[in-house]
């Protein structure tokens, strides 16, 4: 089922995962009862080594695909050199690629770029849709420079407006006081955001803005799934397994029953 999501105030973030406790944004990321085991690889096939450090916070690398070696962020965080495993990637001048909306105005904040050389790393898998609510997820961030991850749950997908342009598909979690449980702040834009299909890892989404007012708090990702042909076509070449059913109209008919629901989003390099 989609749902419209709440009518709070959205902030983009280059920021890092808050678990279990509230935390000023220019802190690394705290595990409550756990910061040890959150900040370094959770196993069970995740894929960690893909999340790196990008411009002060955080890129996802998608793979090599006929065109290259491909990172994946948010517009607002942009291309540069990406670390990975504590090794420093150099991002192709010019290699950026903006995602759009199609049938929508503006372009989406998600951005792609292609590397010089090709990190030791699997190839994504992304999913064909949105997570269905109540999915698990599991998100890494790069806030203040340390890598942490922690866990939630889809509260909600659809599509989301703003004024500034930077709408975006996306997938909806909020932030409760349970131990490991993950909520975004300054420093994990561009941050991973993936689920489990079967017992494969999906990059379902990248994390983009948070809420700046009110409680819960929700953080906001943008839904791979929506964009999953561009990147193909940006890639050159052929996507890793799928994952999921649901097709892009399914976005497309969501946005319009929510997009009068929803308030704007305010974007900050």
């Amino acid at each position: 089922m989609i749902s419209a999501f709440p009518p709070f105030l959205f902030r983009s973030f280059c920021c890092s995962l808050v678990f279990g406790v509230i935390t000023p944004s220019s802190r690394a990321l705290l595990v409550l009862n756990a910061p040890a085991s959150h900040a370094v690889d959770p196993a069970n096939g995740v894929p960690w080594g893909n999340v790196g450090s990008l411009n002060g916070a955080t890129g996802v690398y998608l793979g090599a695909f006929a065109t290259g070696y491909w990172v994946i962020t948010t517009s607002h965080v942009g291309l540069g050199d990406i670390t990975l495993a504590g090794q420093t990637y150099a991002a192709v001048p010019g290699s950026a690629q903006q995602i759009s909306n199609a049938g929508r105005l503006g372009p989406a904040d998600l951005l792609l770029f292609r590397l010089q050389s090709a990190p030791p790393l699997p190839n994504l898998s992304l999913p064909a849709g949105p997570p269905a609510v109540g999915t698990p997820l599991l998100m890494i961030g790069y806030g203040g420079g340390i890598k942490n991850w922690g866990t939630n749950t889809v509260l909600s997908t659809g599509f989301y407006p703003s004024p500034d342009p930077a709408n975006a598909y996306a997938v909806l979690t909020d932030y409760s006081p349970v131990t490991g449980e993950a909520q975004g702040t300054v420093g994990d834009s561009g941050g991973a955001m993936f689920f489990q299909n079967g017992k494969e890892w999906v990059l379902g989404g990248i994390m983009e803005s948070v809420t700046t007012a009110g409680l819960p708090l929700y953080t906001l990702s943008i839904d791979l799934g929506a964009y999953r042909s561009q990147i193909f076509t940006m890639t050159g070449g052929a996507m890793p397994k799928t994952a999921g059913t649901t097709v892009e109209a399914d976005h497309i008919d969501a946005g319009r029953r929510i997009s009068s629901t929803v308030r704007t989003v305010e974007k900050r390099p």
